[in-house]
């Protein structure tokens, strides 16, 4: 159910999200360690590694078609997915916006940046797709 999930998303001791998934890292790093590694601190480009050093992640697409996207379906089948995912749609930003939230605390705390661009948005009322 949508509460327990949501409750989940407050109280679990950490959280990340794939398309913050280098900085959701650096949080299990600093929670960890109490520390950042250089790879996770922004310089003043913008850009990782102002103390030198990378994270490396490894990418695999598991041979799934690479451009799929809502464009690939039906426009009537639109409502329906929405219909399907809206809860996934709310816990989703509920959970981007807790983990946001935790990396503005650990910049505040390690004085450094460690989201080098800005936070991703979303928001998508009626579901997945936004079109509800």
């Amino acid at each position: 159910n949508l509460a327990g999930a949501m409750e989940v998303v407050r109280q679990v001791d950490l959280l990340g999200v794939t398309e913050l998934y280098h900085e959701s890292l650096c949080l299990v790093h600093f929670r960890v360690q109490g520390a950042l590694p250089p790879s996770c601190v922004c310089n003043a480009d913008a850009n990782r590694s102002a103390g030198g050093g990378t994270m490396r992640h490894e990418h695999r697409t598991h041979g799934g078609p690479r451009d799929f996207g809502l464009s690939a379906l039906p426009q009537a089948l639109l409502p329906t997915v929405d219909a399907v995912t809206r809860d996934d749609a709310q816990l989703y930003e509920a959970a981007l916006r807790r983990v946001v939230r935790d990396i503005r605390s650990v910049e505040t705390q390690a004085g450094a940046r460690v989201l080098c661009r800005a936070a991703p948005r979303y928001s998508a009322p009626g579901g997945a797709t936004g079109q509800a």
